[in-house]
């Protein structure tokens, strides 16, 4: 999709077992300081009765902020579907090793709304990061995994494949200007 906002591409790649998004922002942001953050917000829709944990395997109610890594959620039938953390790297690596040793794993705010089934995951990109003297654009944030897994037997192997994504929404919000636009629907 691209400038689904201004200068921003979202690229979804569908693999074997995963499915990648990637947000590309194509130029530098402008009107934004350096101590502010872009969020961008992603909205799914909980099966009832699911539960959803962070990182550190505990549950997840209302509103966590400053989370890192894996955001699980556990379904009734045993299935688990978990949304990884998400990496930030600029236009400067161009293989895979030196983007892996060089990338800034960013925060998420995960919201969880039981009473309305839903799971909100906002990835907090620091302004600082972006309007850098030395940052080479496009920047990507990348790689965020989205995976579906059945309980294992005895020797506690899952099985794992792409599921249905209940991606429904995203947006993106500066804190220092107090604004946030529209939802766009995006499924």
């Amino acid at each position: 999709f691209k400038n689904v906002y201004k200068n921003i591409n979202v690229n979804f790649i569908d693999r074997a077992m995963s499915r990648t998004k990637e947000i590309v922002i194509t130029k530098k942001p402008v009107g934004i300081g350096a101590d502010s953050e872009l969020i961008f917000w992603e909205e799914y829709k909980l099966p009832t009765n699911a539960v959803v944990t962070g990182n550190d395997g505990e549950e997840i109610i209302g509103v966590k902020d400053n989370e890192q890594g894996q955001v699980s959620i556990s379904m009734p039938t045993g299935e688990k579907f978990v949304i990884d953390g998400a990496i930030i790297y600029d236009g400067a690596f161009k293989d895979i090793n030196d983007i892996e040793l060089r990338a800034v794993t960013l925060k998420e705010i995960v919201e969880v709304d039981y009473t309305n089934n839903k799971l909100r995951i906002g990835l907090k990109v620091p302004a600082a990061y972006l309007l850098a003297k030395d940052r080479v654009y496009p920047v990507t944030i990348d790689p965020t995994y989205y995976y579906a897994c059945q309980q294992g037997g005895s020797n506690n192997i899952g099985i794992c494949s792409i599921n249905e994504v209940y991606l429904r929404y995203m947006t993106s919000n500066s804190i220092l200007a107090g604004q946030s636009s529209a939802y766009l629907v995006l499924g």
